[in-house]
């Protein structure tokens, strides 16, 4: 199982490491947040309650370097934005592989 993601001329792609559990099918959450800086954590407990997603893909982050923001036990890629509004934010399990590919399109 592979997913491929591109924006902004970069190219994520994810490649799930399922050695550990083949039977298992890999949960994907996208989300468009309308900005995350005030609701990490309703999205930290909506995760590790309910959707026990592997892979988060959420846009609409409006997220500037300065904004701190990680979940326990994913791996962040963030894409933020100069302006108001907009950023980009790809999480995957620690456990999963990551493979960052730049190309230009």
């Amino acid at each position: 199982k592979t997913m491929i993601w591109s924006h902004f001329a970069k190219k994520y792609i994810i490649y799930p490491n399922m050695a550990n559990n083949n039977s298992r099918d890999l949960q994907i959450l996208v989300w468009n947040a309308r900005s995350i800086r005030n609701k990490s954590s309703m999205l930290d407990h909506t995760i590790r309650t309910n959707l026990k997603a592997d892979i988060i893909l959420i846009q609409e982050t409006w997220l500037k370097k300065a904004h701190r923001f990680r979940l326990k036990g994913f791996q962040t890629f963030r894409l933020d934005s100069e302006d108001h509004g907009k950023g980009l934010a790809i999480l995957a399990k620690d456990n999963i592989r990551v493979q960052i590919i730049k190309e230009q399109i």
